[in-house]
């Protein structure tokens, strides 16, 4: 079993912990299930074929882990046991590299709101000078606003966002600082729902 894996297997024992301190019964079941699932499948990835292979960190198994969103909801086949991306973040990766044929051989890259795999993936890319914001979240660089970006404008050749404006007041606002910190033939990826009404 890999090291990553067992740091994984070992956060979800953290939460059934918690959840028993807490007395939140429905925490404990769900996240029992999922350590057991886990197991099972780490089992499987020794002695089974290699059927998947996630796209951002190259690991091969049996299939992708569970992964538990919010319990009680339990998702099977979702998150790669060694850079812990999920679906939309695999689905987006191949959006990425797509785009990134368009731009320059060597690229400023922002990425607002960073998820752990894409954020790895690009501090080891040479090709890649990366910034990654976020209002509070520990994994970004830097600490700011979408909404006003303490950012020279005309910096970037590609701007990430990934699900972000659900929760940005003035989403109008924050379009015009992704704008205003492009380069002139600058590309930006913006992934979120719609509201068509």
């Amino acid at each position: 079993m890999a090291k990553t894996e067992i740091e994984n297997l070992s956060i979800y024992l953290y939460f059934v912990l918690k959840g028993l301190i807490k007395g939140e019964k429905e925490h404990v079941k769900t996240y029992m299930k999922a350590f057991n699932l886990r197991i099972r499948e780490s089992i499987d990835d020794t002695i089974g074929p290699s059927n998947v292979r996630c796209n951002i960190c190259g690991w091969k198994g049996n299939r992708f882990k569970t992964f538990v969103s919010s319990p009680p909801f339990i998702r099977h086949n979702a998150m790669c046991p060694r850079c812990l991306s999920l679906e939309r973040h695999r689905e987006f990766f191949e959006i990425f590299k797509e785009t990134r044929t368009r731009c320059p051989e060597h690229i400023k890259l922002l990425d607002i709101a960073p998820n752990y795999a894409f954020s790895q993936y690009c501090k080891k890319d040479p090709s890649i000078d990366y910034l990654s914001v976020d209002l509070k979240l520990k994994l970004a660089m830097r600490h700011m606003d979408i909404q006003a970006l303490e950012l020279e404008s005309k910096l970037f050749d590609m701007v990430i966002c990934f699900h972000v404006f659900d929760y940005v007041k003035n989403d109008k606002q924050g379009l015009k600082e992704i704008h205003r910190v492009l380069k002139d033939d600058g590309l930006a990826i913006i992934q979120e729902g719609v509201d068509w009404n």
